[in-house]
Parts: C-alpha cells; structure tokens; sequence
C-alpha cells in the first residue's frame, strides 16, 4: 500500500487507515501543516472508516492524506460560516413568516435549519481558535467578544422559552429581529477573527 502526504510518499508502521492516519498527522505536526483530506484509491475516504478506522490490511492500493496550513485553514472555516449565516438570515425570515400565516410546522422546520447553522458556526469558532492555540498561533490567540457569546446565548434561552411556552407571536418576532441582528453581528465578527488569523509565512 502506498501512502501519500500530500506529495510525498510516507511509510507508515502497518498498512492499516489507523496506522497511515497517525503516521500522517505527525509528519504534518512536524511541518507545521494538518490533514484536512483523507483520498483513497482516488477517492474520498469514507466518514464512517474516518470516524471507526477498519483493521483489515493492507486497507487499500493507495492512501493520500492532504494538507493544509492551519491558520489558512481556521481563516477559510471562518468565512465561509459567515457566508452561511448571511443564508440563515433568510432561512429565519422565511420561518417568521410561514410561523405568522399559521404555517406553525414549516416554520419550526426553518427553526431547526437555523439552529443547526448557529450550532456549526459555534463549533467552527470554537475548534478553530483552540486549533490556532494549540499550534502556537497569534499571540493573544484570537478570541470571540464574550458580549456577543452573552448576547446570543440570551437570545436562544428566549427562542426555547417561547417554544416552551408555544408563544408563535414572539417566535417570530425573534426569528424575525432578535436572530437577523445576531447573525449580522457574527458575520462581522467572523470576518474580524479571519482578519486575525494571518497564515505563517
């Protein structure tokens, strides 16, 4: 089995997906890089091997681990997740509006897509300053305005009390205005934190 980083062949200890993902996740440590693309025999490597690595071996013909530089990387995170919240902007609006005409489960429905994208920007923020952290980034490592994590946090407990409370008026009122406002402000403070993160020279 032949295994790549990016262009350069390596060999792991065992031809197994485990041994080749270590094996690659070192050598890119040590370059300063990380794996952001598992290929295998030409293709993309599978979630579920990526997430449970299967111990048959060899695993397969060829394993290409792709890299990237990790600050490049956060900063493309970043800004791709405040374009997305500029498309959760009008996935709330359109479920204010379909929760006004009495269209209560359509509108539930465009709740849950926009709590899912609020959901990944958190964890897109989140993962990628502690990426930069750990890497021996900017120092200060960029960091949220803990005002705005408030903010927001404040402004979900309100959209699970009105869903609690069965309260569709304030629902898409917050949907409407309290959740445009914070996805405005996110989108800026996302692209303020992508300014921060500069890739290494």
């Amino acid at each position: 089995m032949r295994v790549f980083l990016d262009d350069t062949e390596i060999t792991p200890p065992e031809p197994t997906l485990a041994a080749c993902l270590a094996a690659g996740a070192e050598a890119g440590e040590r370059a300063g890089r990380v794996v952001v693309e598992v290929w295998v025999d030409g293709a993309p490597a599978p979630e579920a091997d990526l997430e449970h690595p299967p111990g048959r071996s060899p695993y397969a013909d060829e394993v290409r681990l792709v890299t990237a530089e990790p600050c490049a990387l956060v900063r493309t995170v970043m800004l791709d997740v405040a374009e997305t919240l500029g498309d959760t902007i009008e996935t709330q609006a359109r479920a204010a509006d379909a929760i006004q005409i009495g269209r209560t489960a359509e509108g539930l429905q465009g709740l849950g897509e926009a709590l899912r994208a609020w959901d990944a920007a958190r964890r897109a923020v989140d993962e990628g300053c502690a990426l930069i952290r750990s890497r021996g980034g900017p120092d200060p490592a960029p960091a949220v305005d803990p005002a705005l994590v408030e903010s927001l946090g404040a402004a979900l407990a309100s959209v699970k009390e009105a869903l609690a409370r069965e309260d569709w008026a304030l629902l898409a009122d917050l949907l409407a205005y309290d959740l445009k406002e914070q996805a405005e402000a996110w989108r800026r403070e996302l692209a303020r934190l992508a300014d921060a993160v500069q890739p290494a020279p």
